[in-house]
């Protein structure tokens, strides 16, 4: 990227416009046909360098860490813990007061003392608070986590702390159409709160329904990393897909004539992206809605999408209005996942000849066969960040993903009926017992000896490495080449060794967050 190359923006628009010349020059009859995908895909690199360029100059300079006037619009709903309240807030200088040599603008997280006052600030204030914004900084501590790149990569520019009678309100709940839907997803949180639900169930629905994690207790965090089912804390194309499934029954075809498919299609995609909105459009859930608009788009014109294609083009969409995302952690693990399950699943599911044996068969073999691919997609990553892995993943999922399905679907059921008073009752109860199972089989698998196990300790280079040799290991299964299977093996034993014998002496591999 820009920052990372220390190209400046007249290099990145002449190698862009080299590109344009070598595509326009590659679609001639008389060239080499490789020319125009390489030039594309220099074309692509360079305008998100250019985007990158961009952002990080947004970012420059820093705050002056002095304490004065500012003015702060709260852009999420503010989060009460304990003794203090903490939100994200754009904040600039007030009026036409501003500085050369420091920033005037930025993202800024806010942390006020928790008081009568705090208690009633909402999404959408508008404040004049007397403070001192001050830029992310890491302690300097051994293996600590790298807040800086972190709050880099969030677009996040720094920190405040507001004293109790130091800020006053300057504007009352002013919203804006993506803090309406903070608000409105605020609301459901609190719907669930009326319906009588509470603790681990209250936590597991929020962030099930409509990406509402920050409520979750660690305890609950660590079952479901133990148990491998990580994933469904967070939003992405498994969830859309069980609302995709459900919208599909509640709006069954009845006609094949053209108009009636884009009329239904229309109607899912828009309550799609109306969800995906409401769950504060997460990196994920905006690529799974972006898929499903292309598969929507593909049947109204009679034709199969590809799902590579359609990966790749949102992705590519994604990056280039925002590259930081991809360095993003949930980014990451969310395409190499979906890649994973579009590359591998279908020739592995078809050696079980599944449509043979019956339609229990079929769904435990395809939900073990996808969980089984994920989990190797998503290793590098998992291995590199975090460096612990889940041994029962396989079990997990073949009960964790129907329960899911069931409790998401339930979910929805039970907030309609909420407005009925003869039906609240015991849709409420309903849903309660099933968020309660979810959490009580979680629970049971990651009590389970041995449920995870620790993995040495790898750097950047190490993880591409074992990504390298994964996709070795596939190919030699799927080709039945056991010269492959086997190298690929001993690679992985190897990195897995080298890692251990470097964390016995001492010796930490570089980390990009």
């Amino acid at each position: 990227m820009g920052w990372q190359c220390n190209l400046d923006a007249m290099h990145i628009v002449a190698l862009f416009a080299l590109s344009a010349v070598a595509m326009a020059v590659g679609m001639l009859k008389s060239v080499p046909r490789n020319l125009f995908g390489v030039a594309a895909m220099v074309a692509m690199l360079s305008l998100g360098a250019f985007a990158e360029y961009c952002q990080s100059k947004a970012k420059e300079p820093v705050w002056n860490s002095e304490k004065q006037l500012y003015r702060a619009r709260l852009l999420e709903v503010p989060q009460k813990r304990g003794t203090s309240v903490k939100v994200l807030a754009e904040v600039s200088l007030p009026g036409t007061v501003r500085y050369y040599d420091a920033r005037c603008r930025g993202l800024v997280y806010l942390y006020f003392p928790r008081s009568v006052e705090s208690d009633t600030l909402e999404i959408g204030d508008v404040l004049l608070a007397d403070m001192a914004v001050s830029p992310p900084k890491n302690a300097g501590n051994p293996a600590e986590f790298d807040i800086e790149s972190y709050y880099y990569i969030q677009g996040i520019s720094g920190t405040a702390f507001v004293n109790t009678g130091g800020w006053s309100i300057e504007e009352e709940g002013n919203l804006t159409i993506s803090m309406q839907a903070l608000a409105l997803r605020d609301k459901v949180v609190e719907r669930y709160r009326e319906m009588g639900l509470k603790d681990g169930e209250l936590s597991l629905l929020s962030a099930l329904t409509v990406g509402e994690k920050r409520d979750l207790q660690q305890e609950i965090k660590e079952n479901y990393s133990a148990a491998g089912a990580s994933h469904i804390l967070a939003l992405s194309g498994l969830h859309l897909g069980i609302i995709y499934a459900f919208l599909v029954l509640l709006l069954p075809l009845r006609s094949r004539k053209l108009l009636f498919v884009v009329l239904r299609e229309a109607v899912i995609v828009l309550l799609l992206w109306g969800f995906a909105f409401v769950a504060g459009l997460s990196p994920s859930v905006v690529r799974a809605a972006i898929l499903f608009t292309l598969m929507s788009a593909g049947r109204c014109l009679k034709q199969d999408s590809s799902s590579l294609s359609s990966l790749s083009f949102a992705a590519f969409a994604m990056l280039l209005f925002s590259p930081h995302l991809l360095f993003d952690i949930s980014f990451q693990l969310s395409f190499a996942a979906v890649f994973s399950i579009l590359t591998l699943a279908p020739p592995l599911v078809r050696l079980f000849r599944p449509e043979e044996h019956g339609r229990f068969y079929g769904a435990v073999v395809r939900i073990s066969v996808m969980s089984l691919v994920a989990q190797v997609g998503t290793l590098p990553f998992i291995w590199y960040y975090f460096g612990v892995f889940p041994l029962y993943f396989l079990l997990t999922n073949i009960f964790i993903i129907p329960l899911a399905a069931c409790v998401v679907n339930v979910a929805f059921v039970a907030l309609v009926f909420s407005f009925v008073p003869l039906l609240q009752g015991g849709t409420a109860s309903l849903l309660g017992t099933a968020a309660a199972a979810m959490n009580g089989f979680v629970e049971l698998i990651a009590g389970l000896p041995g449920a995870s196990f620790m993995l040495p300790p790898v750097g950047v280079a190490a993880a591409c490495g074992i990504a390298g040799l994964l996709i070795m290991l596939s190919a030699g299964l799927l080709q039945k080449r056991w010269w492959l299977v086997a190298i690929s093996l001993s690679g992985v034993v190897f990195f897995s060794l080298a890692g251990a014998v470097k964390d016995s002496c001492g010796v930490k591999g570089d980390r990009l967050v």
